[in-house]
């Protein structure tokens, strides 16, 4: 007889370890991918409020020019860092 009940267990054991070392694998590869998305997003969040922080500071230099455009835009530029600095916490 080839294959014994020793030799059956055997393969039935290498099975399921391969198939939970796959699964191991998946599941590292699934949480990269996570983590990956998770420092993209941020990355975009800090990239959206780093453009408002220009747009706002053009936006005051240019709608209030005179003595206060300087004043409206840095608020508006302080206020976007603001936001920025407490999205990257």
């Amino acid at each position: 007889m080839a294959y014994g009940l020793i030799d059956i267990a055997s393969q039935t054991r290498q099975q399921a370890m391969q198939g939970l070392q796959a699964d191991a694998e998946r599941e590292q590869n699934r949480a990269m991918a996570n983590d990956q998305m998770k420092a993209q997003y941020k990355q975009g969040q800090l990239s959206a409020a780093g453009a408002g922080a220009g747009i706002g500071a053009a936006i005051g230099a240019g709608a209030a020019s005179g003595t206060w455009g300087g004043p409206v835009g840095a608020l508006v530029v302080a206020a976007a860092c603001a936001i920025a600095y407490s999205l990257s916490s």
